[in-house]
Formats: structure tokens, sequence, C-alpha cells
């Protein structure tokens, strides 16, 4: 999010020289003849960025914070299916970055090309999650986090401020059908 936010703010310094920037509430995405303005190159960074940020946090998913190395190894090679998948995703977004200007696929999705500093940024970024996590896997005791082992939302079993508020909702729901039906039941009584 940090990166997402920094980008939005102060990509136009960060990716433009003084004589490119632009008015990132002002600027139209497109020229007069159609053509991507210098905030739409912004916004299919930013977009390029977020994209590959969820692949890596994919990859760190899937890896889950595992510290012993037999089962990392075992967790990594275990599904072929999930590098297939991220590899076309990765394939299809460099397709939708690098479609030529002026093709009705580019106006439909919304992007615009990218230098090749522009891309290698997005990637470099992006792939930064993955050192954060392994940080975050060793530097964070997960003993502190053992109070979310309580919170079930997905059954009803699990008691917690969530399912009490939809256990409420459903009787007041309930509450509520039960006094309709009461009064067109007794407005048919009256014929």
């Amino acid at each position: 999010m940090l990166v997402l936010l920094t980008f939005s703010y102060f990509g136009v310094y960060i990716f433009f020289e003084e004589d490119e920037r632009f008015n990132i509430l002002f600027e139209k995405l497109l020229d007069d003849k159609l053509n991507p303005t210098n905030r739409l190159v912004l916004d299919t960074i930013i977009f390029h960025s977020f994209i590959l940020m969820n692949l890596a946090n994919m990859f760190c998913c899937k890896v889950g914070g595992e510290k012993d190395k037999k089962k990392l190894v075992k967790i990594i090679f275990s599904n072929i299916t999930f590098y297939v998948v991220i590899a076309a995703e990765i394939f299809l977004q460099y397709k939708m970055i690098n479609i030529p200007n002026g093709e009705f696929l580019k106006h439909l999705i919304g992007t615009s090309e990218l230098e090749d500093n522009q891309i290698y940024t997005c990637y470099f970024v992006a792939f930064l999650v993955l050192p954060v996590n392994v940080i975050l896997t060793y530097a964070v005791p997960t003993e502190k986090f053992n109070f979310m082992k309580t919170v079930d939302i997905e059954t009803k079993k699990g008691r917690n401020a969530l399912t009490d508020i939809f256990d409420q909702a459903e009787n007041r729901m309930s509450v509520a059908r039960k006094s309709i039906r009461k009064s067109i039941n007794g407005d048919l009584d009256d014929f």
C-alpha cells in the first residue's frame, strides 16, 4: 500500500523530468489525438506494480512463513500448476503493457507502453515483497498472534464479534418476516 500511495502522489517526481510533470488531478489520460499522456503512463506504472506485487504475494502465501527448510522445499515444489498460473499471469501482464500503441485492445485495457527503466522499476519494487516476507517471517514472533486462532468467521461454531453481528441481523430479519406475514394474514382475515 505504501508503494502504491508513493507512486500515486510522488510518481510525477520519480518517473518524469521537470518539463514532463503534470497535475495528478486534472491531467487527462489521453490527449486530443487519443495518444496516452504521462498521467496514463503513471497509472500504468501503478497498475503494473500492483499486479506484480500481488503475484509476489501469492508466492509468499504459498510458502507461508515456513521456517523448516525441508518443508519449505517440499512446499515450493509441491504444485506445478501454481507456477504455470503465475507464469501465465506474468506473460499476460507483460502483453498488456507492451501492446503497440493505437490498437483497440490498448484503449480497452487503458494502459500505455512503458519505457524499459519504468518496467524494471515495477519489477524491482514488486519483488521487494519477497525479502520483506523473509524478514517478517524471522523477525516477528508468531506467538504474539495466537489470539487469532480463536477467530472463526466461516462457521457458526466459532463465537466472535463478527458472527454475533450476523446472528443478530438474522434474528431481526426473522422477526421482520414474521411480522410481515402476520400483518398480511391479519388483513386476509378481515375479508
